[in-house]
């Protein structure tokens, strides 16, 4: 139940965030160039929808490893979405880390008022995710 409910919560997550590259399929190559262009030059932004396309194969093949160093990138650079996502990911073994670290992902986003990650970060105390259960 416990992987069900995680897989559940990093769906939902993923795809309420995920709402710049839901461009028509010839658009989607030309948005993801521009994304990563952008995320090359250190957009904090860009590096979270870079690995949105990477995670779902918008305007790029689908790589989780990519999107896994986009998210984490964007996380290091303070974009909330990024910070939860990798969060989420590393919670779901998708990327490397222990629960603490996930926890540690999540809080940060959730202090910053992001709405989807102080969800998650309830499910973390409920859980015993990285946290003494609460």
């Amino acid at each position: 139940m416990n992987k069900f409910l995680r897989n559940i919560i990093l769906f939902a997550f993923v795809i309420v965030t995920s709402v710049s590259l839901n461009a028509e399929e010839s658009d989607q190559v030309a948005v993801f160039n521009q994304m990563k262009e952008r995320a090359a030059k250190g957009d904090a932004e860009a590096m979270y929808q870079v690995g949105v396309a990477y995670h779902f194969g918008r305007g790029v093949e689908k790589n989780m490893n990519e999107a896994v160093d986009w998210y984490k990138k964007g996380a290091h650079k303070g974009n909330v979405k990024a910070m939860a996502t990798y969060g989420a990911l590393i919670s779901r073994d998708f990327a490397p880390g222990s629960d603490k670290d996930a926890f540690k992902w999540i809080e940060k986003a959730a202090k910053k008022d992001y709405d989807f990650a102080q969800y998650n970060l309830g499910y973390c105390y409920k859980s015993g995710l990285g946290v003494e259960r609460d």
